[in-house]
């Protein structure tokens, strides 16, 4: 009888936890901007485990979308990220943009910080990257030859 009156008491710890959890994760889903979503993303899921050169890019690139930055994660629509991106010059850019703000939220559904990621619903920038064509072995030889001759 005292251990089912512990167990009971246990549940009803674990339950009350969980109920405590829930209601901050409410509260936090309420205050989270984006850029302090972002700020908190590159510290919980990108330092120690990018380059710098990375989180650099990634920091460049959330730049560009100021617009965006004060919104709380909760309030992001579909046509405002839509407007944003179509402002942005460059294909190659746009994409890179939606990467980076689809890793963001996807991280926020994740974390229970919102019940849905709108970036499913905007539009991918279709990029395609030129082709790449490796040197010929003559070329190579020819490239190593005039490195040689080069004083640098």
């Amino acid at each position: 009888e005292v251990i089912a009156k512990f167990k009971q008491a246990l549940n009803q710890d674990k339950e009350q936890l969980k109920l405590e959890y829930k209601q901050e994760q409410a509260e936090h889903q309420k205050q989270y901007t984006l850029k302090q979503w972002f700020e908190k993303f590159i510290e919980l899921f990108k330092i120690k485990k990018v380059r710098e050169t990375t989180i650099k890019k990634d920091k460049t690139n959330f730049a560009k979308i100021k617009q965006l930055h004060n919104l709380k994660l909760k309030d992001i629509t579909l046509l405002q990220i839509q407007e944003v991106l179509n402002t942005i010059e460059g294909k190659a850019l746009q994409r890179q943009i939606y990467i980076l703000l689809n890793s963001l939220l996807e991280k926020a559904k994740d974390s229970e910080l919102i019940t849905k990621n709108v970036m499913k619903l905007v539009e991918k920038p279709k990029y395609k990257a030129k082709e790449k064509t490796a040197l010929t072995k003559l070329q190579e030889k020819q490239f190593i030859e005039n490195c040689k001759k080069h004083k640098y």
